[in-house]
Order: C-alpha cells, then sequence, then structure tokens
C-alpha cells in the first residue's frame, strides 16, 4: 500500500500549471502579492528590527539577487527565515480557516528564497506555490484544532510542509525525493504555544522557521538524503508523536480528492493585521459603531459570545488579553482589538502603537469588555462574530457576522488585496514603482523569466544600491 507522503509527493511533483483551476492560479498569484507586501511591512515590527540586525551578519553587495527586504543574503535558508518571520510579524498573512495554519507564508518565503538562482518561468513558481499550499491545508484537515488543544502551533508544526513541497516541485525533484523530502520535514516540525500566553516574539519566527526548514529539506532530499517513507501515518510519524493520547486524526483525508477538489480555497485573506479569529468580531464592532455613532465612554460593557476553542486563543488569559503588554500580544488579545477598534474607529497599519494600547478609553473599555461561550458557534471552518454592546442610556447593540471577510464566503477581490500591498510597501519604493511591481506579480502566468522577477523585487531590500534603477522584467 502506498504511503500518504508518497500520495501526496507523486501529485505536486506533477502538478502541471495546465491542470491547475484558473481560480486557483488566481488566487495563488494573490497570495504572493499580499506575502511580499506583509513581508516588506513586517520590517516596521520590533522582531523585523532585530531581523535586519541579524541579517547584517549575512548582508552581501546589493548586485545579490534575492527579494530579501531584511538584507540581500548570498544564504537562501536565511532569506526563507527571515523572509518567513517578516511575513508573520504583523499577524497580517492568510489563513486556513479549518486548521488556523499560515500556509502561504511558509511556501511562498521558501520558492522566493531559491527563485533568485534558477532560472524558471512563472507558471513554475506559481504550480510549486500551489502545490505546498494546498498539500499543506490537507495536512492539517486530518486532525483539525487537535495541535492547538495541546499547546502546539499548527504553523509551526505543519508549515513545513508547505515549504518543502513548494520546495521540492521548485527544484524538479520526482516522487520519491519528494516523499525523502516530507519525510526529512516531518523531523523539523516543532513550535510550542507559551509565548501567545505572554505575548513574546518567537511565535513569529515559528514561520520563519517552516520556511527555512522546507528548503533545507528538499535540498538535503535533493543530494540523497532520505528520510522516513510514512512520517505523517506511521507509528510514529507526526500526528502519533505530536497528538498523543485520544485525537481525532484521519490521515486518509489528505490524498482524498487530491487534484480534483482543493481544500486551499477555504484559504482567507486578512484586512486587518490581528488573529484571524478576531476579525468578524472587528467588522461587527465597526458596524455598530458606524450605525449608531456612539462614542466609546457611552458603553458600560460589551460581551463577545465566542466558539470554545477561542477561548484559549484570544480570550485567555484574562488579565494579558485585557492589558497585554507587547504588541505581539495586542494583536491576539479580542478585548483589547475590540477596544481599540471602538475608540478609533479602525483596525489598520496605525494601530497597537504604545499610544493606542495605553490608551485610557483602550484600557478601560478592554476593562469592560467580556467573552462568554457561544454554544451554538460553528467550527472551525467559519469565524463567526458577535457583539453584544450595553449603553448608558439603556440601549443593547447587538451584531452577527457570520463570516470573516476575506473568506471564500465574503471575499477580498484583486482591488483590495493590491491596495493592501500598496499601502505595505509605501515609503519603501514610489507609488509608480509599486504599481508595475503589484501589475508584474500579477501577471507571473505570463512571465517566462523567474531571475528578472526577482531582481525586480529587490527593489524592496535595503540594501538596493542607491539611485540603481530597476529594469521591466
Amino acid at each position: 500500500m502506498m504511503s500518504i507522503s508518497l500520495g501526496v509527493a507523486g501529485w505536486a511533483a506533477n502538478l502541471d500549471f495546465a491542470s491547475i483551476p484558473s481560480d486557483i492560479a488566481d488566487a495563488t498569484k494573490l497570495r504572493i502579492l499580499d506575502v511580499v507586501g506583509v513581508c516588506v511591512s513586517g520590517r516596521r515590527s520590533a522582531v523585523g528590527a532585530a531581523i535586519e540586525k541579524v541579517a547584517r551578519t549575512y548582508v552581501t553587495a546589493s548586485e545579490t539577487r534575492a527579494f530579501a527586504p531584511a538584507g540581500a543574503t548570498r544564504f537562501p535558508l536565511f532569506n526563507a527565515f527571515a523572509n518567513g518571520t517578516l511575513a508573520a510579524a504583523l499577524d497580517y498573512d492568510d489563513t486556513h480557516n479549518s486548521t488556523v495554519i499560515h500556509p502561504s507564508s511558509p511556501a511562498i518565503c521558501a520558492v522566493l528564497a531559491l527563485a533568485g538562482d534558477r532560472p524558471a518561468t512563472g507558471r513554475e513558481l506559481i504550480a510549486s506555490v500551489a502545490a505546498g499550499v494546498e498539500a499543506c491545508c490537507r495536512i492539517g484537515m486530518a486532525a483539525p484544532g487537535e495541535f492547538h488543544r495541546r499547546g502546539l502551533h499548527p504553523t509551526g508544526v505543519l508549515g513545513v510542509f508547505a515549504s518543502t513541497i513548494a520546495a521540492a516541485r521548485f527544484l524538479g525533484l520526482d516522487p520519491v525525493r519528494t516523499q525523502h523530502a516530507i519525510g526529512i520535514a516531518a523531523s523539523f516540525g516543532a513550535g510550542i504555544m507559551q509565548a501567545w500566553l505572554d505575548g513574546s516574539d518567537v511565535r513569529f519566527c515559528h514561520t520563519g522557521f517552516a520556511a527555512s526548514s522546507g528548503v533545507l529539506a528538499a535540498q538535503l532530499a535533493a543530494a540523497g538524503v532520505t528520510g522516513p517513507t510514512e512520517s505523517l501515518e506511521g507509528k510514529f510519524g507526526i500526528f502519533r508523536t505530536h497528538l498523543q493520547g485520544e485525537a481525532a486524526v484521519d490521515p486518509s483525508v489528505i490524498c482524498d480528492g487530491i487534484g480534483q477538489r482543493w481544500e486551499s480555497r477555504n484559504v482567507s485573506f486578512k484586512p486587518y493585521p490581528t488573529a484571524h479569529v478576531t476579525h468578524s468580531f472587528i467588522d461587527a464592532a465597526l458596524h455598530l459603531r458606524r450605525l449608531e455613532a456612539f462614542q466609546s465612554d457611552e458603553i458600560v460593557g460589551i460581551v463577545c459570545p465566542v466558539a470554545e476553542y477561542m477561548v484559549a486563543l484570544v480570550c485567555e488569559p484574562a488579565e494579558e488579553r485585557r492589558n497585554p503588554r507587547t504588541v505581539g500580544s495586542a494583536r491576539i488579545s479580542l478585548p483589547h482589538i475590540i477596544a481599540e477598534a471602538l475608540v478609533f474607529g479602525e483596525i489598520g497599519p496605525r494601530s497597537f502603537s504604545e499610544e493606542r494600547r495605553s490608551d485610557p478609553r483602550v484600557r478601560a473599555l478592554a476593562e469592560r469588555t467580556a467573552y462568554q461561550i457561544d454554544p451554538d458557534a460553528p467550527g472551525r471552518e467559519r469565524y463567526k462574530g458577535w457583539v453584544q454592546i450595553r449603553l448608558r442610556d439603556g440601549r443593547v447593540l447587538e451584531r452577527v457576522e457570520e463570516h470573516n471577510l476575506g473568506s471564500p464566503q465574503k471575499p477580498l477581490g484583486e482591488a483590495a488585496l493590491r491596495e493592501k500591498f500598496l499601502v505595505n510597501v509605501e515609503g519603501v519604493i514610489g507609488a509608480v514603482e509599486a504599481e508595475r511591481m503589484a501589475d508584474l506579480v500579477l501577471s507571473l502566468d505570463r512571465q517566462d523569466d523567474t531571475l528578472s522577477i526577482i531582481t525586480f523585487l529587490s527593489a524592496l531590500n535595503p540594501t538596493r544600491r542607491e539611485g540603481e534603477e530597476i529594469q521591466d522584467a
């Protein structure tokens, strides 16, 4: 009987661009544009500044052909790590709803780290990323929610399969070598969620670890290193070692209908730089604020009925969530996010600054924000948001958002994602150049030379030569 990893490997290795549905190809181009933008924007974070400092120990001349906003280097492994971390640094990269995995950033950052040294077409790049994202979503669907329940970060544990499969596909590995790469990658899968309790920065590095580990796993397999053939479902495979005890695990879903039914259609883009499960709550709160035009000091209390699984992600520990000590903690704190949204009327690039986090109106309102379990909440496949606001005059305002903005049921279109990209790269390159860059990424399927694309993207690197002109790809 063929192992599950070989089944995935055979599908990915043989995936041809022509066999990818047009909506998946278009979504993949948007994912690449989105991740490039959030990588650049991530440099503005505290962890981004730290990554840039580390990058200086690797930095090379600006003619290095690489997309490396933390600093151009000769080391694809470091570029993959740095870009993956930057992509996660603002909690702004996309999410697979059912598993809460961030699959696109590891896959894209791995492939972009390799693309500067290997001639390939834009279609090859799209196919590689699409394979990695789809495979990662399917692997996650074997045990949705089970990693979180055990204090493990699904992106940290399973994101390495997105990057490995994308990198293996991009490097042209055959099914057997790709299977070995998956086996090697399983030994890298790790990511404890202790950082979610205190807001420490390492949680952002989980995506970076996944991206760089995938590059290394694919390169090792290409060089002849072997990995276990049943690294997913085996006796000591990743599900049994990480999910010991009673766990709902069904590895058979990984290959079921692969290539015919695309699970990655259920990946949501992010309109807000916060934990994805908070987005529908933000939409509900902002809707009520616009509709009723109340002031935050008129609010007596707020209740957010939530799905039980959301509690550990964005509601507890209660004191940290009401009074987040770090920017990272604020981005995953439902009471703070709702309070800041209602005080300032937005959640966006200016949110979560020290000034806003310490604003007495925000702090007071967060203290008056509570949660309760919604017994009728949907499963993880749908992020329902429900906000109840009690005002001093006795009115109770209520709003339910059944789907998060950016989900398949409530999509963010190309125009919105293009605008998100332009805002994220603002101040790094000029407006005209940013528009040209967006045009280039969104026409990847018509680009015959990935090397020139990467050269163009290197305009976003801080080590680019002063006055250097980027030529049209």
